[in-house]
């Protein structure tokens, strides 16, 4: 079973040598922080946009604490940052 959260805009991330943590708005006007350990990390998709407006989207696939599936999906305008993220899981994993 995985659990999937609606879709994120990504506002900052940093990353740490085991954690990617990240604030996102969750919703509008929601504003939230994760931090995902980068070895539970199980899968990552991206898609990225048509048109040279708009979001890229990265969904990354996770066991949370509970040690069940989860989903989470950013919404990322700049390039630059989901290349950041991805690089950093694909070293580790």
């Amino acid at each position: 079973m995985i659990v999937s959260k609606s879709t994120n805009h990504l506002i900052k991330y940093t990353i740490e040598s085991e954690h990617i943590k990240l604030t996102i708005y969750k919703k509008l006007y929601n504003v939230q922080q994760i931090d995902i350990p980068i070895n539970s990390i199980k899968n990552t998709k991206l898609q990225t946009r048509s048109s040279q407006f708009g979001f890229d989207i990265l969904k990354i696939y996770y066991l949370d604490e509970d040690e069940l599936n989860d989903l989470l999906e950013l919404r990322i305008s700049d390039k630059k940052d989901w290349l950041s993220i991805l690089s950093k899981i694909e070293k580790i994993n």
